[in-house]
């Protein structure tokens, strides 16, 4: 889940900060596809699980439209694979398909929030890369050190948690 949340999170930091994306994305879209595919069908993973509290539902009601809402999110990210591979038969099996998307979007979601919590911070960072062009190793974690980042609280259950595209 790491691993499609970093894919994603330059589309993220792109619509937080400028409110659309660039084509420049692309690439990152279908490695996150192909590694949310290749989690659903090769390793047998599926979305992560959400608990929810509600007052007005049930937990497995909640559940259920917190889930549809990552897959419409991760319906807008899903990007098509060459037919013949893995990720292709994953994408063309309906119930896979909606893992991969659940997948993708619950990644989005965690990249979009991160960033916007964080975005003075995150423009920090962009600036200091832009001046410096290159950073090594433990170079990089001091500079993620230094801006104090901070883990979002994201309450599904709230319209506003869910970023449009």
């Amino acid at each position: 889940m790491a691993q499609l949340i970093w894919a994603l999170g330059a589309m993220a930091a792109e619509r937080v900060i400028y409110g659309e994306n660039s084509t420049g994305v692309g690439g990152d879209v279908q490695a996150a596809t192909s590694r949310a595919a290749w989690m659903v069908g090769a390793c047998g993973m599926g979305p992560e699980y959400v608990e929810l509290r509600c007052d007005d539902e049930s937990e497995e009601e909640a559940r259920e439209r917190v889930m549809k809402r990552f897959q419409r999110l991760g319906t807008q990210i899903v990007n098509r694979m060459a037919p013949g591979t893995l990720e292709a038969g994953v994408l063309s099996d309906p119930s896979q398909r909606a893992m991969v998307e659940q997948l993708l979007g619950q990644a989005y979601l965690a990249a979009h929030h991160l960033v916007a919590t964080n975005r003075e911070a995150v423009e920090r960072i962009a600036d200091e890369l832009a001046e410096r062009r290159e950073l090594y190793g433990d170079e990089v974690l001091e500079l993620l050190d230094r801006q104090e980042l901070t883990r979002p609280e994201v309450d599904l259950t709230r319209d506003e948690a869910w970023p449009r595209l």
